[in-house]
């Protein structure tokens, strides 16, 4: 793996590899989705090793936009906030920084959308911009990205 570190106020890490070269493995490592017992090291954010912490604090802090968007069966203000921490301003905002808020607005329904699993009323692109929009609403501390851009429209990969 390649990476590019840049020292500032805060830290950047861009990390790009060939296909199969370990992105996954370490998204899971963040995540702890990997057997602790298989793990020789640490991982340190901030100086915390993410091993001390609890899981529901660590995935707190991580943001993640996946190659293919996950939906859940719901509303779109469900799909950006499951756990109902944010107002309906700051959702809001969140779709207007990844410009859905328009598509949001035209419908009857708005925020209350209803969205079936497969995000059937969203074209690929929209589905993309959910888990953006979710990262913005969050303010996590890490993002990872994971070819986000790889299946949605010219447009929308250049937001991206």
């Amino acid at each position: 793996m390649q990476r590019g570190i840049r020292q500032g106020i805060e830290s950047q890490i861009l990390m790009t590899s060939a296909e199969r070269a370990g992105k996954l493995s370490l998204f899971q490592a963040l995540f702890r989705f990997t057997d602790r017992s298989l793990i020789t090291g640490h991982i340190l954010i901030d100086d915390v090793d993410i091993s001390r912490i609890t899981l529901k604090l660590l995935r707190t802090h991580i943001s993640i936009i996946p190659q293919q968007a996950v939906l859940f069966s719901g509303s779109l203000q469900s799909n950006l906030d499951p756990f109902n921490h944010y107002s309906d301003g700051q959702c809001w905002k969140a779709f207007e920084d990844v410009q859905l808020k328009k598509f949001v607005s035209d419908h009857s329904e708005r925020l209350l959308l209803p969205i079936a699993e497969s995000g059937i009323k969203l074209n690929a692109g929209q589905r993309q911009l959910v888990p953006v929009a979710r990262a913005i609403l969050k303010q996590s501390k890490i993002l990872l990205i994971d070819e986000a851009t790889a299946n949605v429209d010219p447009a929308t990969d250049t937001f991206i």
